[in-house]
């Protein structure tokens, strides 16, 4: 499994944000400069992040975002999940051999096994 760019810039880019938890807004901006991130991409990710509940976001000229809660509470696994659309690495519903493959067993023990790794992991963990 190879996570995509909006995984591993997700977390970069809350990593940045909760270096500011508690005592400012962080801007795009901010974060595209530290992070040496495409701007528009960086948007991007924000605004799946924010329709999901992990950042909220202040107007204004001085305004930017901020963590919903704080880099304790923030696991990876969540921030994996709604940037990837979950964490699979083999999406056994469309085969034709579900019902019958001996194989299906193992590749739902990985992903558990993954699952569980990235659900130990918080964003303070990482800062």
């Amino acid at each position: 499994m190879k996570l995509s760019t909006r995984s591993r810039y997700g977390i970069r880019i809350l990593l940045e944000i909760a270096r500011n938890y508690g005592e400012k807004v962080t801007s795009v901006k901010e974060i595209s400069l530290s992070q040496n991130l495409p701007r528009k991409y960086v948007e991007q990710i924000i605004i799946k992040l924010k329709k999901n509940g992990i950042i909220n976001g202040e107007r204004g000229i001085k305004g930017g975002y901020v963590l919903k809660d704080p880099p304790s509470e923030i696991r990876l696994d969540k921030i994996i999940s709604i940037l990837e659309n979950d964490i699979k690495l083999v999406d056994c519903k469309g085969c034709s051999a579900f019902s019958k493959c001996n194989t299906r067993k193992v590749w739902e023990g990985a992903e558990k096994r993954l699952r569980d790794y990235f659900s130990g992991i918080r964003l303070s963990d990482i800062l």
